[in-house]
């Protein structure tokens, strides 16, 4: 067995970046596995740029083959022999803050070995090789009674598209002149984990816990005007149509006439120094933008910024109180920008890379560096532009690396407020925290949680 321990190490899917048994360091998010050798963790969000769902993958350090698997210290089985897997990823539901409830274990890299569980047991889910988003959204009904609402069902009382517990979503209907409303209402305590019409993923539309309904307000002539509308609430939640996309939306403030009244796709001028969930003006409402923080180890971290599928023009980027990214442009519409840094601190000596995810008929990716150590100005990445390819896993540390060279030719001194890069010489520790229409064109989306 490859490494300095004489055991196999154990992997816990309760530890987590953020949780009581997790450290951080020069290189990462680790834990330590029963005395047997230390365990790395990196995450990311699934499906990219939606984020319902938090992947945590578990690595064993030096070669350290992996033993067995466990839960809060508890033996979980029906795993195959798991010394030649290299890595165990656990899919979670994004609002399920206390990460009881797993859904899916990944096996490896590749994707083909999956397992569910019923209760400790896990058996192959054969049914996430072929699909996985679809058997993450069955699970999760299951688990956290999170449903799947079809906006283009018209009938009362239809079965939740993702499963088969036997929720039924009922639907009813009222007008005023061409304008109608549906309500869709799950019985019952229960959470929403995404929207559908007919078999199109519905954009822009984040999940929702502790549902009271949705509201869904459409016009049966070409009339664009927005409708007020009032429910209980804590607080309401507005979505206007994209009319570019018209499979995706955008989160307005209300529901005021003059809130982007043609369904435009609206203007923002991203920070990317912001590591939390912020807002931007666009024509007097204002627009939130979801922040997402990932670890990707070796002390690298991202945070991407989008409106979780909806689509945004930019006019520029900026980072902390006045520094533009002279150089970032796009006329496209974008689905998210993420910015790469060394460190947890989002600081803008630390900002090696920015990524545009850009979505016309398919979704395709630029990268912008800066050439030399501090420069001024951001220069298209040439070797990384590969259209519809994403920079990910080894491709996209080793770009990183390479950057990091360019802006810290030399290792930083060790301490909590620098240290050398983890990949040369683990000496630090990285000072910060944890990590639709149907019969005519709908115009307005309304979520309304329970009170």
């Amino acid at each position: 067995m490859g490494g300095s321990y004489s055991k196999p190490a154990t992997v816990d899917i309760n530890n987590r970046p953020g949780g009581g048994e997790v450290q951080q360091d020069g290189k990462g998010y680790y834990y330590d596995s029963d005395g047997n050798g230390r365990v790395n963790l990196t995450d990311e969000w699934y499906p990219d740029p939606e984020g319902i769902y938090r992947k945590f993958t578990h690595t064993p350090e030096d070669g350290c083959t992996i033993g067995d698997i466990k839960k809060g210290g508890i033996p979980q089985t029906g795993f195959p022999d798991l010394a030649v897997y290299s890595t165990i990823s656990i899919f979670y539901w994004e609002l399920d803050s206390s990460y009881s409830n797993p859904l899916v274990i990944q096996l490896g890299e590749g994707n083909n070995e999956y397992y569910k569980h019923d209760g400790s047991t896990w058996s192959k889910d054969i049914e996430a090789t072929g699909n996985l988003r679809e058997e993450l959204n069955k699970q999760n009904c299951k688990k956290n009674n999170a449903h799947i609402v079809n906006l283009s069902q018209k009938k009362s009382g239809y079965n939740c598209p993702s499963c088969n517990t036997g929720t039924k979503i009922n639907v009813s209907y009222s007008s005023i002149a061409s304008i109608i409303s549906s309500t869709y209402t799950i019985p019952g305590p229960a959470s929403i984990s995404g929207f559908k019409h007919n078999n199109n993923w519905q954009l822009g539309l984040p999940p929702i816990k502790n549902l009271r309904k949705v509201i869904v307000y459409w016009s049966t002539t070409s009339s664009n005007k927005p409708l007020l509308s009032a429910t209980q609430s804590r607080p309401p939640k507005y979505f206007r149509r994209n009319s570019e996309n018209v499979n995706s939306w955008i989160e307005v403030s209300t529901a005021g006439q003059t809130i982007l009244p043609n369904g435009e796709t609206p203007q923002i001028i991203p920070n990317l120094s912001g590591k939390a969930n912020t807002t931007y003006n666009y024509q007097g409402t204002n627009i939130p933008v979801t922040v997402r923080s990932s670890s990707l180890g070796d002390c690298y971290y991202r945070y991407q910024h989008s409106l979780c599928g909806g689509p945004f023009r930019i006019t520029r980027i900026t980072h902390g109180t006045g520094a533009t990214l002279n150089g970032i442009d796009s006329t496209d519409p974008l689905v998210s920008v993420t910015a790469y840094y060394f460190g947890t601190s989002p600081t803008l000596d630390k900002l090696l890379l920015v990524e545009l995810s850009i979505k016309n008929n398919q979704t395709t990716y630029k990268y912008f560096h800066r050439q030399t150590k501090g420069a001024d100005r951001w220069s298209l990445y040439p070797e990384s532009g590969r259209g519809t390819t994403r920079l990910q896993d080894k491709d996209l540390i080793d770009k990183l690396d390479t950057l990091y060279s360019i802006q810290f030719p030399e290792p930083l001194s060790s301490g909590p407020s620098g240290g050398a890069k983890a990949g040369i010489s683990i000496a630090s520790v990285c000072a910060g925290g944890g990590a639709m229409g149907y019969g005519g064109w709908k115009l307005w989306l309304l979520l309304a949680t329970r009170m």
